[in-house]
């Protein structure tokens, strides 16, 4: 901001102030700060962060570099997702900054906003509280993790579902004891709550299900009776035509929403499957994904494309 509408904002948070509009004179301050100009009303001055200007907000990191063991973003879209979060907290929109904040959580980026700083570097106190579904070494260990919860929302589910398929190339040892009615408890919670995931939760545990089909029907080793195997085997794949065409269902009315990944990775998990949803005006899943995905096509990227092609022709 040049330095004449600096003075500007200032004197109209000023007379915001006076004239007892503090929620104004705060959208004002906040509006300032996204510019990278903190205000000081105590020694009545200002200043210019130049970090905040180039990465367009005023949160520092801190801590020791980002940990890419634990972190799966790039730094470029942590500071995305900070802006867009500071975005949605002036307008007010908590639920959506929450689920930001989440999506951050998640992915080990912890944001302290007393402080106005974020760090990834696992050190965090809250790290050591949050048991990563990408730590579990077996499916116990991912079934405690979630059930240790008290409460599961639709991102722990779809991160539980996520790490599964990689799981379940590991059998159990004879010291391990089938968690099955648990693991029925999750399936039937995710079921239950599946109509209100997100895009990014949807599509994932879609995925994950057409992963662990794959992985389990093609298997030539023979599944132990009363094995997670086992009951994700018969579960799944005797019901993939009901869970897929319910996913389906659920995606057309967000579909609006999704980007290149979110539109290939939904095509490529019913096309793992063989499963055509179908809609009942006569159309396709595959139809409303070809109508949506052509405007987007400057924006895949080539593994994106890639994915929505052998989706296409499968």
């Amino acid at each position: 901001l040049p330095a004449a509408e600096i003075h500007r904002l200032i004197r109209a948070r000023i007379q915001c102030k006076r004239a007892g509009d503090y929620k104004k004179a705060d959208r004002i301050k906040e509006e300032l700060e996204q510019s990278g100009v903190f205000i000081d009303d105590k020694v009545k001055a200002w200043r210019v962060n130049k970090d905040a200007v180039k990465f367009g907000h005023a949160y520092a990191q801190i801590g020791g570099p980002i940990d890419k063991t634990i972190c799966d973003l790039p730094e470029t879209e942590i500071h995305s997702l900070i802006r867009a979060r500071i975005q949605c907290r002036s307008v007010r929109d908590y639920q959506k900054s929450d689920s930001i904040l989440e999506d951050l959580m998640q992915s080990s980026v912890f944001v302290d906003d007393k402080v106005k700083a974020w760090r990834a570097d696992g050190k965090s106190a809250l790290t050591k509280q949050i048991r990563r579904m990408s730590y579990c070494q077996t499916i116990e260990e991912a079934i405690e993790a979630i059930l240790e919860k008290e409460k599961v929302s639709p991102r722990d589910l779809s991160a539980f579902w996520t790490v599964v398929p990689k799981l379940l190339k590991y059998h159990q040892s004879g010291n391990e004891q089938p968690q099955v009615p648990q693991l029925n408890s999750i399936f039937n919670k995710t079921m239950d709550n599946i109509k209100i995931f997100g895009p990014r939760d949807l599509v994932q545990t879609g995925l994950a299900f057409a992963k662990i089909i794959k992985t389990l029907g093609g298997s030539r080793r023979r599944h132990a009776r009363g094995s997670h195997h086992e009951f994700l085997l018969d579960v799944l794949q005797g019901r993939s035509d009901v869970i897929f065409q319910v996913i389906a269902n659920t995606s057309m009315r967000m579909l609006s929403k999704f980007d290149a990944r979110f539109l290939s990775n939904l095509a490529y998990a019913h096309a793992l499957v063989e499963y055509v949803p179908k809609f009942d005006d006569g159309s396709t899943l595959f139809h409303h994904l070809a109508e949506k995905s052509i405007p987007l096509l400057g924006t895949f990227k080539p593994q994106d494309l890639s994915t929505m092609t052998w989706a296409f022709a499968k």
